[in-house]
C-alpha cells in the first residue's frame, strides 16, 4: 500500500525561548507554521509503482515479468538521479505533470528495453524537474521526450554530426583530434547513411527539407574552412619574424607575437610557428592587431590539400567515411534542422565531449 504522501512536515513552535521542532527527513524549518516539503524516496518509488501497476496489469505473464524489471531497472536509476538535484525541485514530483512526465518515461523505456534511450529519458525527466512549467526549455523538453524513442540510433547520431558541423570549437590540433576521437562512438551509430534516415527525422519533426535553402559543401570541405587554423602547415621561426617584417607590422607588433607563447611549438630540434595553436583566450581578448596579423598570416601560410584533410579525419577513425558520405547525399545540403532536433543533439554532443554547449548558439 502506498503510504501517506505528505506525512513529511516540520513544525516549529516557540515555547518562551525555546524552539521545538519535529520534523521527518528531508523537510524545510519555517518558524511558527507547519509544512508539507515534498515526498521521501520510498514514497516517490511507492507512487511511481502504483502509477505504472495498471498499466502492467494487462500483459500476459512473460511480458508482465520482462516488464516489472525493466520498470524496477529504469525506477532504481531514476531516483539515483533525484539524489543529484536539489530538493526544491524534488518537491515538485507532488505537481501531476511531474507525474504525468515521469510515467511516461518509464513506459517508453518498458516498450524498448534499450539502456541507452533509459538513460537519455531518466536525464530528460531530471531536466524537466528543473525548468520553469511554461518556458520554451520545457516545451523542448516534452517535445524531446516524445521524440526521441521514435528515432533510431543512426538518426540521432546524424544529428549529433550535423550540428557539430555549425559550431566552432577553439581547439589546438592535439585537442582537436582528442576531441574527434571523442565523437566516435556517434560516428560508429551512423553506419551507412540512408535517405530514409533523413526522411525519419522530418517525419519526426527534427527538422525540415527547404528547397530554397541550400549548401553544397562537402564536409571535407566545412572542415576546411571552419578549422582552417587547424590544417596549416608549420613554417620555421625565421620564416614567420620575416612575414611580420614584409607585413610592415612594427616592433610593438612583434613583441605582442611574440609575448603570446601559445603560437609557438616545437618539433625536433627546431621551434616553428603553427597558428592552429592559437588557444580561446587568444581570439577572445578582442584585439585588432592580433587579429588582423592572424588573418593574414593564415591567407599566406601552406594549407592542407582536400586530401590530406580527409585523411586526417581517416586516420583518426576509418569510420569518419561514412561522415563523408553523408554530405555527398543531396538531402542533406537542404535539411534545417528543428529546435527540438537541436535540442536532442546538443545533449548527447555534451555529454560525448564533456563541454556544455548552450542551445542558444544554435539560434545566434
Amino acid at each position: 500500500m502506498m503510504r501517506d504522501r505528505f506525512k513529511l512536515e516540520r513544525e516549529i513552535s516557540i515555547l518562551g525561548n525555546r524552539m521545538k521542532q519535529i520534523a521527518g527527513d528531508d523537510s524545510l524549518q519555517i518558524q511558527g507554521k507547519t509544512i508539507h516539503v515534498g515526498m521521501s524516496y520510498a514514497e516517490i518509488k511507492d507512487l511511481c509503482t502504483t502509477l505504472i501497476q495498471s498499466e502492467l496489469a494487462l500483459y500476459t505473464q512473460k511480458a508482465n515479468e520482462e516488464a516489472w524489471e525493466r520498470f524496477e531497472s529504469i525506477l532504481e536509476k531514476f531516483l539515483d538521479a533525484l539524489k543529484n538535484i536539489d530538493e526544491k525541485y524534488r518537491m515538485r514530483f507532488q505537481e501531476p505533470a511531474i507525474q504525468f512526465a515521469a510515467n511516461e518515461t518509464f513506459k517508453e523505456y518498458i516498450r524498448s528495453g534499450k539502456e541507452e534511450l533509459g538513460d537519455d529519458l531518466i536525464d530528460l525527466m531530471i531536466e524537466r524537474m528543473q525548468v520553469d512549467e511554461y518556458s520554451a526549455k520545457r516545451m523542448l523538453i516534452d517535445e524531446a521526450r516524445q521524440v526521441l524513442p521514435k528515432l533510431s540510433s543512426a538518426s540521432v547520431a546524424i544529428l549529433g554530426i550535423l550540428t557539430f558541423t555549425k559550431f566552432i570549437f577553439f581547439k589546438r590540433r592535439g585537442d582537436f583530434i582528442e576531441m574527434l576521437r571523442k565523437l566516435s562512438p556517434l560516428i560508429l551509430q551512423i553506419g551507412m547513411p540512408q535517405n530514409l534516415d533523413i526522411a525519419c527525422l522530418e517525419q519526426a519533426r527534427c527538422g525540415q527539407s527547404l528547397s530554397f535553402v541550400t549548401s553544397y559543401k562537402e564536409f571535407v570541405e566545412i572542415m576546411m574552412d571552419t578549422y582552417a587554423p587547424i590544417f596549416t602547415r608549420s613554417i620555421p621561426n625565421e620564416m614567420f619574424e620575416k612575414i611580420l617584417v614584409e607585413n610592415h607590422w612594427n616592433q610593438g607588433d612583434v613583441k605582442l607575437f611574440l609575448s603570446i607563447h601559445t603560437l609557438f611549438q616545437t618539433e625536433g630540434n627546431s621551434q616553428l610557428f603553427n597558428i592552429s595553436t592559437i588557444s580561446k583566450n587568444s581570439f577572445a581578448k578582442d584585439n585588432p592587431t592580433l587579429r588582423n596579423a592572424a588573418t593574414i598570416l593564415l591567407d599566406v601560410m601552406p594549407k592542407f590539400s582536400e586530401k590530406e584533410v580527409k585523411q586526417f579525419f581517416l586516420d583518426i577513425n576509418p569510420e569518419w567515411e561514412n561522415v563523408i558520405r553523408l554530405f555527398h547525399m543531396k538531402r542533406i545540403h537542404s535539411f534545417m534542422i528543428s529546435p527540438v532536433g537541436y535540442y536532442i543533439a546538443l545533449r548527447k554532443l555534451t555529454r560525448l565531449l564533456g563541454e556544455e554547449i548552450p542551445l542558444d548558439m544554435c539560434f545566434d
